[in-house]
């Protein structure tokens, strides 16, 4: 099949899974039904619907990141400019995956150079790689305003989703180790005077993993704070983008008609998904070290 018709991929490519997963989680997260254990062997263990709650807060959020590395591994497997044999290279990306990490870090720093690449179709005519990878030839008849929005759109998107995924350390780790702790309830500052309220922030969405230098000359206790709505916004947004990815070659591949295509709306993404935070995103309390590897402030 592979040989014969690669184009398959677009056909068959899950591409709602994650999302499916997230509201599957979300549900369960807002369902507020006790835990039921399905064959008794959780109370070997202790297990609690506090750590079953914790357990669906922490994958919902690297559900995100997941799909986050997804997204960004078909993009550039569509680099390649070769839609019809994605599954191929996409197959082979894990030997690509320090190049990829530049990229990504770039587009998050503000790069538009991808964006901007020149796609030069058989028609003769050319188109930037955004119109192309979100529209494919149709791109050569986007006038309305409508699409050119959704241009705009998902080029911040993308952007936001760099910009998270750049910073790999909380993934990885997550997902080498499962080094994620939920040590902090609050975080608050004091005033000395007694009468004046000082300031308290909720971080029981949170969890603390460790990060150290390459040279070991100190630990970082890195406290990151995830809103599980934020996630669940996220993880919809990258689904919009990978439908209009997958749906455009879907239609070329094997509809042969120009389906119905997708836009964003103009609205301020940031904006949205920073209401959806909490108060801290990121604490770091810092721990140095002298030569004989002696704690000191």
């Amino acid at each position: 099949m592979i040989v014969d018709k690669p184009e398959i991929f677009f056909k068959e490519f899950p591409y709602k899974y994650w999302l499916y997963k997230a509201e599957m989680i979300k549900s369960l997260l807002d369902s507020n039904e006790k835990f039921q254990d399905s064959n008794g062997t959780l109370e070997i263990f202790d297990g609690t619907l506090k750590e079953f709650q914790q357990m669906l807060k922490y994958e919902l959020h690297f559900t995100y990141y997941h799909q986050a590395e997804a997204l960004f591994e078909l993009i550039f497997a569509l680099e390649k400019l070769d839609d019809k044999y994605t599954w191929l290279i996409l197959s082979e990306s894990y030997r690509h995956q320090k190049k990829y990490a530049k990229k990504i870090n770039e587009i998050a720093e503000g790069s538009s150079k991808l964006f901007d690449k020149e796609v030069n179709l058989k028609s003769g005519k050319s188109l930037s790689f955004i119109e192309w990878l979100l529209y494919d030839a149709y791109g050569e008849q986007i006038q309305s305003d409508e699409l050119k929005t959704s241009l705009v759109k998902a080029k911040e998107i993308i952007q936001i989703i760099a910009k998270d995924l750049s910073d790999k350390v909380q993934y990885n780790a997550f997902k080498h180790g499962m080094r994620v702790l939920p040590l902090w309830k609050y975080f608050s500052i004091e005033t000395k005077d007694k009468e004046k309220k000082g300031v308290k922030f909720d971080l029981e969405n949170s969890f603390t993993f460790l990060s150290f230098p390459k040279d070991r000359s100190k630990i970082d206790e890195i406290t990151i704070g995830y809103s599980p709505d934020q996630d669940l916004l996220k993880i919809n947004l990258i689904t919009l983008l990978m439908k209009g990815i997958i749906g455009v070659r879907k239609d070329k591949y094997f509809n042969k008609e120009k389906g119905q295509l997708f836009h964003f709306v103009d609205v301020d993404f940031k904006k949205k998904i920073q209401k959806a935070n909490i108060g801290i995103h990121r604490l770091v309390y810092t721990t140095h070290f002298d030569n004989e590897n002696k704690s000191k402030k």
